[in-house]
């Protein structure tokens, strides 16, 4: 809109004349051939930082998850010179390069109905820290990871209550964020396999004592 003004129309009238790509017809209006490269180099570092991100902290949830014994050993193995789970790293770049073949609307579906696993994940995290941090110091149980912090424990408190938002935003029927019926489906179908496997491995996963588990999860890797 901003742009739009600097050429002396509105949004409206460019919006009207149903350019490809609107933001860069003004770009180039107002600053010419280096307007458009100006944009497509912030659009791609923007993706680009966004891809790395999403690479990093996929292929650690896939390497904690492989050390926990929830996916097979593979995915736990860490290179020996870069010390980076390559193995998680090659299987989510590879993920990635099919997924758009898929199609556009197909992944929005997927993207949709994972804001419910973050916000999920968002509200267990501000539920550890919120337990974790006491209001006082008499609080304290003498326990080496609690900390007197009312103000970090007030952050937390707000963000499950957002997190409960969001998710009460994403499942309530008629709210601006519910889920497309595709995307229901596909979290249904997501719930299932999550449920499937859980019992599959359930007898497995509760025979790890709790000490091991902890050390398999964030402990340092044993050496051979």
């Amino acid at each position: 809109m901003i742009l739009a003004t600097a050429m002396g129309g509105s949004w409206e009238d460019v919006a009207a004349e149903n350019h490809l790509w609107g933001t860069a017809h003004v770009m180039r209006e107002l600053i010419g051939p280096i307007g458009i490269v100006i944009l497509v180099t912030a659009l791609s570092m923007g993706i680009f930082t966004g891809l790395n991100g999403f690479i990093l902290a996929s292929s650690r949830l896939f390497f904690a998850m492989a050390r926990a014994k929830i996916l097979p050993d593979v995915f736990g193995k860490v290179h020996r010179k870069y010390d980076t789970p390559h193995v998680s790293v090659i299987f989510i770049v590879l993920a990635s390069m099919v997924a758009p073949w898929f199609g556009r609307e197909a992944l929005s579906w997927v993207v949709d109905m994972s804001s419910i696993g973050v916000s999920i994940a968002y509200f267990y995290t501000c539920y550890t820290a919120f337990q974790l941090f006491k209001w006082k110091k008499e609080d304290l149980n003498g326990i080496s990871a609690e900390e007197a912090a009312p103000f970090k424990k007030f952050i937390s408190l707000v963000g499950m209550i957002a997190s409960v938002i969001f998710i009460l935003l994403l499942v309530v029927p008629g709210s601006p964020a519910y889920l497309s019926f595709e995307a229901r489906i596909s979290l249904l179908i997501w719930i299932a396999l999550g449920v499937v496997f859980y019992l599959y491995k359930r007898k497995e996963y509760l025979s790890i004592p709790e000490e091991e588990l902890h050390f398999l999860i964030i402990g340092k890797k044993k050496e051979d």
